[in-house]
């Protein structure tokens, strides 16, 4: 026996409610699942976007640390030649 049947103008008629409830409930298990991996895709994702920007953050600071080291170097430089400089005159 047909769960529905169309009529002329495309509607859809069920049989009874428990046609109608078996359906929705077909539907609803497929959406679920549908959003379930969806939702794992997503999380993935997410998971490979943190590591990257943990990779990155970790770049940023070394950078900023060699960056900082070579102005001390700089600085140090500077202050050397000044002093001899100022022994020379």
């Amino acid at each position: 026996a047909a769960r529905y049947e169309r009529t002329d103008a495309g509607a859809i008629v069920f049989a009874d409610e428990g046609a109608l409830a078996a359906t929705v409930a077909v539907f609803a298990t497929e959406l679920t699942r549908e959003l379930g991996a969806a939702a794992r895709a997503l999380a993935r994702y997410v998971d490979d976007l943190e590591a990257e920007l943990a990779a990155a953050d970790e770049g940023a600071v070394l950078l900023r640390s060699q960056l900082v080291d070579a102005e001390r170097d700089a600085e140090a430089r500077t202050s050397v030649a000044d002093a001899e400089a100022t022994r020379a005159r």
